[in-house]
Parts: C-alpha cells; sequence; structure tokens
C-alpha cells in the first residue's frame, strides 16, 4: 500500500491523510468516553483496555504524520477487533458490540464494488468475510453459555451502548464513502487529468485532441467544423532573450486568450499540440469565411496583448493555418492540410491566418 500510496498526486494523498487523521480522532474520542463510563461502573478490564487504546491512537497520530498509511489501518483493525470481542466476552451480547463484525463485512463488500470497482467479490473479501461470520458465531455461543463479567446495572447505558456500537458498527461503511470513495473520484479526475491535459497550460493535450477529432470525423453527418494550427512566431528568440520560465509564461497567456473564447463559444475546442504549438477545433454554421474572421480576431488580439514578465515588456504574434473539414478528408490529411498552411504563412511573413479560401 506504500508503494502505491507513493504513485498517488500528493494533493489526493493529502485528502486521504486529513479524513484519516479525522477518523483516528473520532476514535480516540471514543474510547475516552468508554473508558470514562467504565471507570464510572467500575468494569476495570474494560476501563484498563480503553487506556491501553486511547495511548495507541494517540501513537497513530505519529504513524499518520509518516504517512504509514498500512501500518495505521492494521493496528486500528487490530485494536477494534480486540475491543469487540472483550467488550462481548465481559458485558455480553446485549450491547451490540458484535455490529463491528456486520460493519467490517458491508465495508469489504463495499470496497470491492465501488472503491475497486470489481465485478466480482474478491478472494481476499471471501475469506477475511468468512473469518468474521465464524467470529461473529463464536461470540454467539459465547454468551449463550457464559454469563458476563460484568453487569452494568444500568438500562438507560445499557440502551446507549447498544445503539452507539450500532451506529459505530456500520460506520466503518460510512467512512469508506466518505473518504476512500471520494479519494478514488479524485484520483480517477487526476489521472484522467493527467492522460488528456497539458500540465503547463491547462488546455486538453494532443491525445484528448485527437480523440475529439476521431469522434467528430465519425460523426460529422451534417455538422461542419474546421482545425486551426497556431504556432507562436520567433518563440526561439522569446526562450533566448529571456529565459525558458518566460516562455512558458508566452504559452500559458496564449492559452488564457484561447480559454476566452471556448467560454464564449461552446464549439471551440483549443488544445496544445506540441512545444510551441497549438490546435484548435472549431464548429461553424455555413460560411467559410467566418472562420477565417474568427481566427483573424483571435490573431489581433493575441497580437495587442502585452506579456509582463520579469520587468520586460513581451510582444507576441502567431501564424494559424486554417484547414476546413470534408466528408472525404481523413484525420490525418486534416492535420498535414493545417499543418502545410500554417508553414505557408511563417515562410510569407508570420503574423497572418492562412485559409486557402480565395484558393477554393
Amino acid at each position: 500500500m506504500g508503494r502505491v500510496m507513493q504513485d498517488v498526486p500528493e494533493k489526493v494523498q493529502k485528502s486521504v491523510l486529513c479524513g484519516t487523521i479525522a477518523v483516528n480522532c473520532i476514535l480516540l474520542l471514543c474510547h475516552i468516553s468508554f473508558g470514562i463510563l467504565f471507570y464510572l461502573y467500575k468494569a476495570p478490564i474494560l476501563f484498563y483496555f480503553n487506556c491501553f487504546s486511547i495511548i495507541i491512537y494517540v501513537l497513530c497520530f505519529e504513524l499518520l504524520r509518516r504517512r504509514k498509511t498500512w501500518a495505521y489501518v492494521f493496528i486500528v483493525f487490530a485494536e477494534i477487533y480486540l475491543f469487540m470481542m472483550l467488550s462481548i466476552v465481559c458485558l455480553g451480547w446485549e450491547y451490540g458490540f458484535q455490529h463491528y463484525c456486520i460493519g467490517f463485512v458491508a465495508s469489504l463488500v463495499f470496497s470491492d464494488y465501488f472503491v475497486v470497482h470489481s465485478k466480482k467479490v474478491r478472494k481476499r473479501t471471501i475469506w477475511l468475510g468468512a473469518a468474521n461470520v465464524i467470529i461473529y458465531i463464536i461470540l454467539r455461543f459465547w454468551t449463550y453459555n457464559n454469563p458476563p463479567v460484568y453487569v452494568l446495572g444500568n438500562n438507560i447505558i445499557s440502551n446507549m451502548f447498544y445503539v452507539g456500537n450500532t451506529v459505530a458498527g456500520f460506520a466503518f461503511l460510512i467512512m469508506y464513502i466518505a473518504i476512500y470513495s471520494d479519494t478514488v473520484m479524485k484520483l480517477e479526475s487526476e489521472l484522467y487529468d493527467m492522460a488528456n491535459k497539458d500540465h503547463l497550460t491547462g488546455l486538453c493535450n494532443r491525445r484528448q485532441i485527437i480523440q475529439v477529432l476521431k469522434m467528430l470525423i465519425e460523426t460529422a453527418a451534417g455538422e461542419q467544423f474546421a482545425i486551426a494550427m497556431l504556432d507562436v512566431d520567433y518563440f526561439k528568440n522569446i526562450n533566448d532573450s529571456y529565459g525558458h520560465d518566460a516562455g512558458d509564461e508566452v504559452l500559458k497567456a496564449l492559452a488564457n486568450i484561447l480559454n476566452d473564447e471556448k467560454a464564449e463559444n461552446e464549439a471551440f475546442q483549443p488544445s496544445r499540440w506540441g512545444g510551441e504549438e497549438f490546435l484548435v477545433v472549431c464548429g461553424y454554421n455555413g460560411n467559410k469565411e467566418d472562420i477565417t474572421e474568427l481566427f483573424e480576431t483571435i490573431r489581433k488580439r493575441i497580437a495587442d496583448n502585452t506579456i509582463i514578465y520579469g520587468g520586460n515588456e513581451i510582444k507576441v504574434t502567431v501564424t494559424i493555418g486554417l484547414a476546413i473539414y470534408e466528408p472525404d478528408k481523413s484525420l490525418d490529411e486534416l492535420v498535414k492540410e493545417a499543418d502545410a498552411k500554417l508553414y505557408k504563412g511563417k515562410e510569407s511573413g508570420r503574423n497572418q491566418v492562412v485559409s486557402g479560401m480565395g484558393e477554393e
């Protein structure tokens, strides 16, 4: 488990840690309350065990600080099991401690189906579930054949214990829902972003935009769209003059401009294609000249924008190659056409949109 957690993004690890610390605080408070009650009702064995448990949960904070999650989980489960069995032997069946067994089984099944996303119960769950059932039956027989060691003699207290332990037993399921399923969703989101988003600009990456294009081409009946390849002019000079960090700021500034357009136009999908190149997919209605005018507006916005970095004012221009999708074009042909028009613009002076509309 330690190796697995090392591969989990830091943000998700912190979420797990915060949730686990909260659970540890609740368990610590429960044992303090139990200890006080057992002291007041003269049940010394259970009182001393709860004192031991309090020490354990205090020390567990150090384990969590060191992120020894696996060791923490093992110690907590062992302590709860020992406390459950000792409490049933000392107090009998009427105090509800047996419900911890049910909570464990529910948690195991929940973790398989919702946390691990398994379509069937795993062998680990079957064996641990069977062990819980066996322990449950053994404890049941014990209470039939052996009188309790302590009789607290207070029906209100016994009823409170029964209700509290019933809730606590099933709280294991609630803990899984509140912490681990939330963690899995966050981890899935992180992994999705890692696979589909560019870490610098936050735009979708090359892999994701290719998937978008494939889907559009497969379902493009009646739909019209174009792709635009944008390349930063003289980007190497920016890196050489101001440093690579400045180059990163330029790319992020361009991404912000593209994202602004995306916010206004749901048919506009920008991506980082690689290096200083961006690829945009954009739908349009009927008039091909409109799509050219849109990217001409974007080109001007970029040229008019000033990027401040390290006290320097950096002016940037882009060259844009625009290709219109036609039903007989493949994905590779569409991208190659946009790329060819981009380089035509580079060769003929840069800072322009090349669409080839006049040639059609």
